[in-house]
């Protein structure tokens, strides 16, 4: 009889954590399925907006949409490589690009006039508004009907992979994911290389953190929301820096003058961007604390 009870006993053990394991599964493909239809429902809205009401916000707000369905796809091919992430994405990522070349432009107009208020170089600025114009028209130029329909075949291709992801390997991606931020944490590079790669990484970790333990877990914003701010300032500034580089090394089509303003920006920008980078190292040694935990899962 004890051993009979004993056998029953395991069997019952058995099952219950099938059955929490089978719950724990279906708890995961409820929120990957909620999380992405929002990433769908938000990029559909952003790429539906008229012409006329499209801002800086818009683009960005797009960029950043397109990043979370990429980082989504990322996860999703380390649980079934039989999803073709890159091809998957090849239309969304015309749009990242295209919307990249707006935005950039975009800033670095911001940024002039931050620096030069809005009075100085007329015709530099005419010119850089004339460019950005030209690359919003080719952005709108892909929103034609061709593209929401590409869209849509893709959006139900990720739909149907979404559906097989298993628990065990989604948490097994993100805590790759961890480890690879926590190694390049420990080696303490900031070089701008480093940074750009440690900026995308904690990126990806974040959106696909989210994706999985929606509601769950909120220790991310508390922890590393600074250092993701900090190291996106630092971004924009490193991007003008080289574009205003490029120009100023020109030696016809620009004026003296407009040189001298120019190289003026870039030494007051390097000056920022310096001080951003102190805050940035300083910002690094929470972040390795959190990444050197055994689990943020």
């Amino acid at each position: 009889m004890a051993l009979l009870g004993s056998y029953f006993c395991s069997c019952l053990r058995q099952a219950t954590a099938a059955q929490n394991e089978k719950a724990r599964i279906l708890r995961l493909l409820k929120t990957l399925k909620k999380y992405f239809k929002k990433r769908k429902t938000a990029i559909n809205k952003l790429i539906a907006c008229p012409r006329h009401t499209y801002t800086p916000e818009t683009f960005h707000q797009l960029r950043v949409e397109l990043k979370k369905m990429n980082a989504l796809l990322d996860l999703v091919h380390f649980c079934q490589p039989d999803l073709q992430q890159k091809k998957t994405f090849k239309p969304f990522r015309v749009l990242f690009r295209q919307a990249g070349k707006v935005r950039d432009l975009q800033v670095e107009e911001a940024i002039l006039k931050q620096y030069l208020g809005d009075a100085a170089l007329p015709d530099y600025r005419t010119h850089l508004t004339e460019h950005r114009l030209r690359e919003e028209a080719v952005y709108f130029s892909l929103l034609h009907k061709k593209r929401g329909l590409r869209l849509q075949k893709k959006y139900r291709l990720i739909a149907a992979f979404l559906a097989r992801v298993k628990r065990k390997k989604a948490v097994r991606y993100l805590k790759k994911k961890q480890y690879k931020i926590k190694s390049m944490l420990d080696q303490g590079d900031a070089h701008p290389p480093q940074l750009h790669a440690l900026r995308k990484a904690l990126k990806q970790f974040n959106y696909n953190h989210t994706s999985v333990f929606e509601g769950q877990h909120n220790t991310w914003a508390t922890h590393l929301d600074a250092l993701t701010v900090l190291l996106g300032q630092w971004h924009d500034a490193q991007v003008i820096q080289e574009h205003l580089a490029e120009v100023t090394a020109k030696t016809t089509g620009l004026d003296p003058a407009t040189i001298n303003h120019l190289e003026k920006v870039k030494t007051n920008l390097a000056a920022d961007q310096d001080a951003l980078f102190n805050q940035i190292k300083e910002a690094l040694t929470p972040a390795k604390a959190f990444f050197n935990k055994k689990s943020l899962l």
